[in-house]
């Protein structure tokens, strides 16, 4: 290449990058509104959010709804399950989900 020979600027070349990645940015931000979730990974639905009807996902700690509007959320470690010694399993959160 020209910048291993010496021939050419390393700061230049990295400098006509970033204009050029700008210009694609601007040019073509607009082409990407609405196209967002097109890129979300897919995580599997326990059940379908009795508050708003948007699926259920598993976390970490707590099975909640996917809406980010919606507040609606089951804990694990609930104090129900936790005194019965059962652990509150996804198969539990979708069977309450489902019948309520």
């Amino acid at each position: 290449t020209q910048i291993a020979k010496g021939a050419a600027d390393p700061g230049e070349f990295l400098s006509g990058i970033e204009a050029m990645t700008r210009e694609l940015v601007q040019t073509h931000a607009a082409a990407l509104d609405g196209k967002k979730d097109l890129f979300r990974e897919e995580k599997p639905s326990v059940g379908k959010c009795p508050r708003c009807g948007s699926p259920v996902h598993e976390g970490k700690k707590n099975y909640y709804c996917s809406n980010k509007e919606c507040a609606f959320v089951m804990w694990k470690n609930d104090r129900f399950f936790e005194e019965r010694k059962t652990a509150f399993s996804a198969k539990i959160a979708a069977a309450l989900l489902k019948s309520g």
